[in-house]
């Protein structure tokens, strides 16, 4: 009979316990990227919005939208709320909230998990992201609070970021991964969500987070012309006349129209700098920075007399961080205007 030499491996019980350890440490580690890509406005797309997530608690506001007819900001918001008028908060709201942006006071406002607000012209319809979808509400009235719960509708269902109101409210803006393996393209629906069509040149760069002038029918949005870079750009909404609007090869996105639609204004962030919010108009002329560092997402008043953002800060102990804060168009008047507590 012929033996073959066998190795036997015998394992120490430290041994065992340093390779469970290490299955804990790797699953905490997978739980930490898990929840670094997903807090921001509730998003799954994992390509996001290439914005700054991580060190943002659920209770931070994000996502304003300016109420286009009244002093009302619809914003994310997680706290807790009173639910029987006994003075004691008792029971947790995660959605929207409405800020007065006079007095700063706050209530509850639509209980659904969504970000990336936008509010119709008229202010009776707001469109927001949903896990990677794009809904809509028919909203009657915002003061007094009235709002047609069964109007609730899922508009899109291969994806949708970014959503925005054409003037007359007839068609959204958006941007979508839709007939896409690798980046998002800038698409066009009726408000129904019927009629999808894309309005990007595939193949010419990343298009996202779109924004139709409230006067016309164009639309600004950012595209990646580079790999560590993202520009402003204005097309019309067919897709045409296209028009390089910023070419300082830094990072500059989330543009967005003033009411007037004469001024853009969009964040930016130099490589090694913060990020602030900056200006320009509709031409291309007068760029200026007009914000306070680490300035973040925002929206225009309906008069475009004042700005309200949210700041967001790589550190937690900053004076104001997460809270929103409003400002004069020219970046004077600096005033928080939610002071929550974590």
């Amino acid at each position: 009979m012929v033996r073959t030499n066998q190795k036997r491996y015998y394992f120490s019980t430290d041994y065992l316990l340093n390779i469970s350890k290490g299955i804990l440490l790797l699953f905490i580690i997978v739980l930490q990227i898990f929840l670094f890509y997903s807090c921001e406005d509730n998003l799954t797309d994992p390509k996001d919005d290439g914005l700054d997530f991580g060190y943002i608690p659920p209770v931070y506001f994000g996502s304003p939208a300016w109420h286009p007819k009244s002093n009302w900001i619809a914003i994310t918001h997680s706290d807790s709320i009173d639910t029987n008028n006994d003075g004691i908060n008792d029971a947790a709201f995660s959605g929207v909230w409405l800020i007065n942006a006079e007095t700063g006071q706050k209530k509850p406002f639509l209980n659904y998990d969504v970000g990336l607000l936008a509010w119709s012209r008229d202010g009776h319809k707001l469109a927001m992201v949903r896990r990677g979808q794009i809904y809509s509400i028919n909203i009657n009235s915002i003061d007094p609070v009235e709002i047609d719960t069964a109007s609730f509708q899922q508009l899109t269902y291969e994806s949708g970021y970014f959503p925005s109101f054409s003037p007359d409210g007839e068609w959204i803006v958006y941007d979508s991964g839709q007939d896409s393996p690798g980046p998002n393209y800038v698409w066009k629906m009726r408000s129904d969500g019927s009629e999808k069509k894309c309005i990007s040149i595939k193949g010419t760069g990343e298009w996202r987070m779109p924004n139709w002038s409230p006067i016309n029918n164009f639309i600004v949005y950012q595209r990646y012309i580079d790999v560590d870079a993202a520009e402003v750009f204005i097309m019309d909404s067919s897709g045409s006349s296209q028009f390089r609007l910023t070419t300082d090869i830094i990072h500059d996105r989330y543009p967005r129209y003033t009411k007037s639609g004469e001024v853009i204004g969009f964040l930016s962030s130099p490589r090694n700098g913060e990020r602030k919010i900056r200006l320009i108009n509709s031409d291309g002329t007068d760029l200026r920075n007009i914000s306070p560092d680490w300035a973040y997402k925002f929206d225009f008043s309906p008069d475009d007399s004042k700005i309200a953002f949210v700041l967001w800060s790589p550190d937690s102990t900053a004076i104001g961080n997460g809270q929103l804060w409003i400002m004069n168009i020219d970046g004077s008047g600096l005033t928080q205007l939610t002071n929550f507590k974590p």
